[in-house]
């Protein structure tokens, strides 16, 4: 009997976690004709491989045990740590003066290798010098060159206090069909000696002071200008506009007959910003709404004012008429009537048959068997009446 208790090799290697790398891995050995077991107390993951994974500084102990007689070896790999922090230095308080657009930022880093990260909108964020050309704070992230950590510094970039402050004046009104003419000004807010120069699509006042007038709608500038710094300040003013004419109808719904003597005819739109006025043939009444009534068949026209901007807008209407009298023939126009024959029949005829009404009165010495029809029959003597109506108009 022959006896193998040699024990395996075993080897751990371990690794550095940084800011940058929270976590390192753990290699193991040999490669070959062993199983693997990890502990420790950082370990993520497998830890019956060669290598392991691990998040946390200290000592990992590997296992290595022999496939082909079991015996076993150990080996400990150490994680440490390198979280060294930079130093970052931003530079001093800069001032943006009247005449010089941008000012440059100076920063510095250590150790050296360190990298730059400017935040807050600079023209070269990843140099440690850089230009700005706003006011605001601006911030400096250095970053380690080994470790991945992170330090800041902050600058200010403050304007200078020599541009002019001011606010826009109001605009109480706009350009409309009656009002060609707005306001537009500014208020300064200091007592610094300005001058004013005003630009836009059409200025009607002097362009040279603080107040003036426009007559087109659009966006007007002003520049102020510090007359001892030469610090400049522009700020814009917009002049609305509201001419829109109201869309208008005329209409009507009726005609003008014998029966209907009068109607009424129709404005849009309503409402009280708007104000009318009527124009036509004939006797028109309440004629300063929207709804007036009129007596004569023709062509109405109405303006509607839009009482908020002035401006008008016209519709029109026609108004149809019929007043024709129905023509009536009487047969026979005259009769006489005998013992022999007491009674006749009477026939009228009209143009407007068959949208007619008749009437027929008898005499105190005559009577007849209906008054209603066209064709009654008549007794007696005397004059017979007939009264024909055309029921259209």
């Amino acid at each position: 009997m022959s006896q193998n208790t040699t024990a395996p090799s075993a080897s751990a290697i371990g690794g550095t976690l940084t800011c940058a790398n929270t976590s390192t891995t753990l290699v193991g050995g040999p490669a070959l004709g062993v199983n693997y077991s990890w502990s420790g107390v950082g370990l993520s993951g497998a830890t019956n491989l060669a290598n392991a994974t691990a998040t946390t500084t200290g000592s990992y102990t590997l296992v290595t045990t022999s496939t082909t007689n079991g015996c076993t070896n150990t080996a400990v790999a150490t994680v440490t740590n390198n979280t060294v922090t930079p130093t970052a230095n931003a530079g001093s308080t800069q001032t943006l003066v009247c005449g010089v657009s941008s000012v440059t930022l100076t920063g510095a880093g250590t150790p050296l290798g360190s990298t730059a990260n400017w935040l807050g909108g600079v023209t070269s964020p990843t140099s440690f010098t850089t230009t700005v050309g706003a006011p605001g704070t601006y911030t400096l992230v250095v970053t380690h060159p080994t470790s991945g950590c992170t330090s800041t510094s902050t600058v200010a970039v403050s304007s200078s206090t020599d541009v002019p402050q001011a606010t826009v004046n109001a605009i109480t009104n706009s350009i409309t069909c009656t009002n060609s003419v707005v306001a537009i000004g500014v208020t300064l807010s200091n007592t610094d000696p300005v001058s004013y120069t005003w630009t836009g699509p059409s200025i009607s006042g002097t362009n040279n002071t603080a107040s003036t007038t426009a007559t087109v709608a659009g966006t007007y500038s002003v520049t102020i200008t510090n007359t001892v710094s030469n610090c400049q300040s522009v700020f814009n003013v917009v002049v609305p506009t509201n001419t829109n004419n109201p869309v208008t109808t005329a209409s009507s719904s009726n005609t003008i007959t014998c029966s209907t003597t009068s109607i009424t005819v129709s404005a849009t739109p309503t409402g009280s910003n708007y104000s009318y006025a009527w124009s036509g043939p004939g006797t028109i009444t309440n004629g300063t709404t929207a709804n007036p009534g009129v007596n004569v068949g023709g062509t109405y026209t109405v303006t509607v004012t839009d009482n908020v901007n002035g401006c008008t807008g016209t519709g029109t209407v026609n108004v149809a008429t019929n007043t024709v009298s129905p023509t009536m023939t009487l047969t026979p126009s005259s009769l006489t009537t005998t013992c022999a024959n007491p009674t006749a029949t009477l026939l009228a005829t009209s143009s407007a048959d068959p949208d007619v009404n008749y009437v027929w009165t008898a005499p105190a010495t005559g009577s007849l068997n209906n008054t209603t029809i066209n064709n009654p029959i008549a007794n007696g003597s005397g004059v017979f009446t007939v009264q024909v109506t055309n029921t259209v108009s």
